[in-house]
């Protein structure tokens, strides 16, 4: 009995070894590139890299936050006895370039780039390419101009002199809760958020009180005093306020949702909210109620616009009763959000995501991104509620990188069969792409069969342009006098000064080659029979050797163009559309299939 309860103590203690070993830390090594990044593990701040973290046998998600770069996130799968390493890269975030103007007309140009119109007083670039580059804007018996510098998660650098004929201009670097400020004239009085700052001038400073989302500068004193209140992001981004002095001043209505009615005084202004506000220059008291079908409309508000400054109204919208909201917490940066396979929008780097006009009733949540596994959910909407995706549902596990399987042995020598002739073997069509392999694919916003994208600049696709697209496109707004109203993309786009260019219309099909800033027509093509005719369907077969153009008309492909030429590889750079002043452009049936 005595030798029993040895052995039987032996055993339990070695069960008791494996079971404390099973649920024993195990430290996980996290690094990122670059250094310095702040890392949450399941959304709870953990340390900043590179560190070691101690955690216990399960499945995680590692987000890393840096100022400057996306966020980066990877899920873990954490073994006992098993330490773990893992090393996110962080890429640059985009800067923008934003210009906010009280002229009633005017124009803009960018480095070497024709000028477009100003759009209502404003010219947006959400993508600035890195490198030094030159502003010019003119308007009715005035002008300003400015340089500046982009560098990767850097705040921009105005570096020359800011000139202004007739305009008072104010430049607001930023970054996160960084600003540097300049102005063409100076020194000159500066109070931001309501706290005095050194004085200001053409030389610039720092800010100390300023901070990432609204904030208030008010500029100079007596009757010249300026005064600007805007929404700056935490990504770097280039401001631009220029005051003519006109006897008007600047109403801002914010909502945080596109496409909303604006009525001032009772009378429809005419444009709806872009990127979540509109920009109304007016003067004297004003009553201001905005709508948009979904939604309850907020109150009433007023407010009193005076010469010269800008006045900010915010908007609440909460979803109708009638209608349901989705929301998203503690979820995974860049994840798409999609009801029904209905895209709603992109998780934010925060991590959440809010979007109402969902109807009641049984919907699909599918929550994807490239690299990750996609998740689905079922739900049930209500009216009037809010249904939220939060823990474990919200986050998107990383594909695993596959562990090479070890060689197999090497089979034995089989007798040389009889000589065959075989058909040629065929390889798999590659995985095609679509609407969400775009860079930016939140910037497309569907409505009915067609997905719409309005200005500015070069919108890129994601994915090597090397096989074939196929689309269906038209202009749905723009032109003006002096350009008329082309749909124009892009092949071969290496920066803003060396592309491929092809534009159309229902009259002329047009190639052109942009070397270092300047333009060469290759082929002016008339169309046919196309007078009446808003859209165009377009198949594009890209290799390195050519690429050609053809379209559907009369129940048959048509060949546009065909180009190929010796030492040109047509599958480098990047394929996209590219959209002049407020252009917009409505896109169906895009499909890629790579080659």
């Amino acid at each position: 009995m005595f030798i029993v309860a040895i052995i039987a103590g032996v055993v339990l203690h070695k069960r008791r070894q494996k079971a404390a070993a099973l649920t024993a830390g195990v430290q996980v090594q996290i690094a990122t590139t670059p250094a310095g990044a702040s890392v949450r593990i399941d959304g709870d701040p953990k340390c900043t890299s590179a560190c070691s973290v101690s955690l216990a046998p399960g499945n995680y998600q590692i987000t890393a936050f840096l100022e400057g770069y996306e966020p980066a996130a990877s899920g873990i799968a954490v073994t006992p006895g098993q330490p773990v390493s893992v090393n996110l890269m962080l890429e640059p975030q985009a800067q923008s370039l934003r210009i906010l103007t009280d002229l009633d007309q005017g124009k803009v140009a960018l480095d070497d780039q024709p000028a477009v119109d100003l759009q209502d007083g404003q010219y947006i670039l959400d993508r600035v390419l890195p490198g030094t580059h030159t502003v010019k804007i003119t308007g009715k018996n005035a002008e300003a101009s400015f340089s500046f510098a982009i560098a990767d998660a850097k705040p921009p650098s105005i570096t020359g002199p800011v000139t202004a004929r007739n305009l008072n201009a104010v430049l607001v670097a930023s970054l996160g809760n960084q600003a540097h400020v300049v102005t063409n004239s100076g020194p000159l009085k500066l109070a931001v958020n309501g706290q005095a700052e050194e004085d200001t001038g053409p030389a610039g400073i720092d800010l100390k009180t300023f901070q990432s989302g609204v904030d208030e500068l008010v500029i100079g004193d007596g009757k010249d005093q300026v005064s600007v209140k805007e929404s700056f992001g935490p990504a770097p981004m280039l401001t631009a306020f220029l005051r003519s002095g006109a006897s008007t001043g600047t109403l801002i209505v914010s909502t945080g949702e596109d496409d909303v009615r604006v009525f001032i005084n009772n009378r429809d202004v005419g444009r709806r909210t872009q990127r979540g506000q509109v920009r109304v220059q007016t003067l004297g008291p004003v009553s201001v109620r905005v709508s948009k079908d979904g939604f309850d409309a907020p109150p009433v508000q007023t407010a009193e616009v005076k010469k010269g400054a800008e006045t900010r109204l915010e908007f609440k919208l909460k979803a109708a009763a009638q209608f349901s909201t989705i929301q998203v917490i503690g979820g995974t940066p860049g994840a798409e959000v999609l009801i029904d396979q209905r895209s709603l929008g992109i998780v934010g780097p925060d991590g959440g995501f809010t979007s109402g006009g969902v109807a009641p009733g049984d919907h699909v949540i599918e929550l994807r991104r490239d690299q990750y596994g996609t998740r689905r959910l079922t739900r049930t909407f209500r009216a009037g509620l809010t249904t939220t995706v939060i823990g474990a549902d919200a986050i998107l596990a990383a594909n695993p990188t596959p562990v090479p399987a070890p060689p197999p042995p090497k089979p034995e020598p089989a007798p040389t069969p009889a000589p065959v002739i075989a058909s040629k073997e065929i390889a798999p069509a590659s995985t095609s792409g679509g609407m969400g392999d775009w860079e930016d694919p939140a910037a497309w916003k569907q409505e009915g069969g067609e997905w719409l994208h309005r200005g500015k600049g070069f919108v890129p696709y994601k994915l090597p342009p090397k096989g074939v697209f196929t689309f269906t496109v038209q202009l749905v707004k723009g032109g003006g006098l002096l350009r008329g109203g082309k749909i124009s993309w892009a092949f071969e786009y290496l920066d803003a000064k060396n592309y491929a260019l092809y534009e159309m219309d229902n009259k002329y099909f047009d190639a052109k080659v942009v070397s270092k800033g300047k333009t060469a027509e290759r082929t002016h093509t008339q169309l046919k029979d196309l007078a009446k005719q808003k859209s165009f369907t377009i198949q594009i077969e890209v290799s390195p050797e050519r690429v050609v153009h053809k379209m559907f008309s009369g129940g048959e492909w048509v060949t546009l163009d065909t180009w190929a030429e010796v030492g040109r590889n047509f599958s480098e750079g990047k394929f996209g559309f590219l959209l002049l002043g407020n252009d917009e452009i409505g896109l169906s049936d895009f499909k890629f299939q790579p080659k």
